[in-house]
C-alpha cells in the first residue's frame, strides 16, 4: 500500500479529533453490542445465545 492510501485507510478507522475534543483518544475495544447483550442476557449471552455473538447485518450497517 502507498503511504498517501495508508493515510487514507487509516484515517478511515481512526479518524482526526481536534485537540478539544472531550473524549478524544477514547477507545472501545468491544462494541455496544456486547455490552447490549450482556446486559440483556447476562454476561453468559454467547454460549446460551451463540446467534447473539456476532452483530446482526442490520446493526452492523447503522456504524
Amino acid at each position: 500500500m502507498s503511504l498517501p492510501k495508508s493515510w487514507a485507510a487509516a484515517l478511515d478507522c481512526y479518524p482526526y479529533e481536534p485537540a478539544d475534543e472531550p473524549h478524544r483518544g477514547l477507545v472501545f475495544h468491544d462494541e455496544a453490542w456486547h455490552w447490549a447483550m450482556s446486559r440483556i442476557h447476562g454476561h453468559r449471552y454467547p454460549v446460551e445465545h451463540p446467534e447473539l455473538a456476532d452483530p446482526s447485518p442490520e446493526y452492523r450497517a447503522l456504524t
